[in-house]
């Protein structure tokens, strides 16, 4: 017998030992749980996670009321993360009127909801709270969506099990302060969209962007106010009067009337000047205060904490107070912030996607057969002259001109917007546009840019006759 036969004839019965039973119809006869709950206390579990998130979030909010550098955090997150807004594009439907209908539903619903007004403030409370509940209103009339309200995350409660399964006896969603014993009102799970942050797979809430920093919290301002009485009582200069002398010191009284005599001076430590009179016998040397009273890396420190929490770079935060950092770090601390970014992003989403696919429902449209696409505007500080040598290097290494075009994200043109103008253009006489042109690679080494030639006039007639030729066959 070979070697291999002989592998092969150990090998194939481990593999068949190792390989499970497969049931010929498998079935699932009970879930399993999601999160840890005891046998018989799942009501007790629910009113100590219902009390111990409205005490959470009093805290937080009190940290971003308070202290403007965490409602900067948020505020900039928020910002960035609705930056340009988002469009919508129906891609595909059941046939071209589908589409166009579909697309007309999404940007009405758009407008009646106004989510460009409000995302900035729904992505805030989102990143605060760690959860975000839309009430979403539907007039029976039109049947249309007409607005989407966002509720008090710190009084509104999901009934979602231990198996992620909201029970089929009471409604999903309701709302009830902590002063009461009973909910104060319900909402069918239509009505709600729940947007958890930072949520694990069967978890009821999501988790505030803040909800860790709260102990480098406490620590920190309990520390600025360590520091500010401490410049008030240790920084003060002092002064130790010395009566009399080795050979003959002072007696009590001669003490006495000393401080009697210098009484108004003694009496006025906070003077930028003053005199006191003394004769020979007495000796004032003064004593510095406490010379540590710039020394903050401690807080520093812990300020830092909250950077991390967030995933903003400290040097995007510190208003100039930031020390000298590698512009590398720099960079890769940005690219990490924009994927944050990014994630905050899909997370919002998810929030319309649940939204539009209800409004497309309300019309009678299967949203399963609706293919539509986000596109959210860039996120990047690059400026125009840096976006134009970056497309003229994917340019130059063949990508098509749309591709290119699209990857430079100029802020209100599209490419088909502006096929159009130049369409016109052509049309009018009027063709100042000469054709892109694109850099060799090899002008382009280690990043740094050469001096390169200007295209000639043949070069801008084959760029141009291009153009106009795809312009003829592109349905714009």
């Amino acid at each position: 017998m070979k070697l291999s036969e002989r592998v092969q004839n150990i090998i194939k019965p481990l593999l068949e030992r190792m390989a499970p039973d497969m049931p010929a119809n498998p079935t699932n006869a009970r879930s399993g749980l999601q999160r840890n709950v005891p046998t018989g206390l799942e009501e007790l579990e629910t009113a100590n996670l219902s009390r111990d998130r409205h005490s959470q979030s009093a805290e937080i909010r009190s940290m971003v009321e308070n202290d403007p550098r965490w409602d900067r955090m948020l505020y900039k997150l928020a910002s960035d993360a609705s930056y340009k807004n988002f469009t919508v594009v129906v891609e595909s439907a059941d046939g071209k009127r589908k589409q166009k209908q579909a697309q007309s539903i999404i940007d009405r619903t758009r407008h009646l909801i106004r989510d460009k007004q409000k995302l900035r403030g729904w992505t805030k409370g989102l990143l605060r709270d760690g959860d975000l509940f839309l009430q979403i209103i539907v007039d029976a009339g039109t049947r249309e969506i007409t607005d989407a309200k966002k509720l008090a995350a710190e009084i509104t409660h999901t009934r979602m099990n231990a198996v992620g399964e909201f029970p089929e006896d009471k409604k999903p969603y309701y709302q009830k302060s902590p002063m009461s014993p009973d909910p104060e009102r319900e909402f069918e799970e239509w009505e709600i969209v729940h947007l958890r942050w930072d949520h694990e797979d069967g978890q009821q809430y999501g988790k505030s962007v803040l909800a860790s920093s709260r102990l480098a919290h406490r620590r920190l301002e309990s520390g600025e106010k360590d520091m500010a009485v401490r410049r008030k009582v240790r920084a003060g200069i002092k002064r130790q009067h010395k009566i009399g002398s080795d050979n003959k010191p002072a007696t009590p009284s001669d003490v006495e009337e000393y401080k009697k005599e210098q009484k108004e001076t003694l009496n006025k430590p906070g003077e930028a000047s003053q005199d006191i009179f003394t004769n020979h016998l007495v000796e004032i040397t003064t004593l510095m205060g406490d010379e540590n009273i710039g020394e903050i890396e401690d807080l520093k420190w812990i300020e830092g904490l909250f950077s991390i929490a967030t995933g903003i770079p400290q040097a995007l935060l510190s208003g100039g107070r930031e020390t000298a950092t590698n512009f590398t770090v720099i960079k890769e601390q940005e690219e990490d912030y924009l994927r944050v970014i990014g994630d905050i992003d899909e997370v919002l989403e998810e929030a319309f996607v649940q939204i539009f696919d209800f409004a497309l429902i309300l019309k009678g449209i299967n949203p399963d057969s609706v293919v539509y696409t986000f596109n959210w505007g860039a996120k990047d500080r690059e400026d125009v002259d840096r976006k134009v040598l970056r497309a003229e290097r994917l340019q130059g290494i063949g990508l098509s001109f749309e591709t290119v075009f699209n990857t430079m994200d100029l802020d209100g043109i599209t490419y088909e917007e502006e096929l159009e103008r130049i369409k016109k253009q052509k049309e009018g006489g009027i063709i100042p546009y000469l054709g892109p042109t694109s850099r060799p690679r090899s002008q382009t080494q280690r990043g740094m840019e050469t001096e390169i030639e200007s295209p000639t006039l043949e070069e801008v007639r084959d760029n141009l006759r291009t153009l106009l030729e795809n312009l003829d066959t592109e349905s714009v």
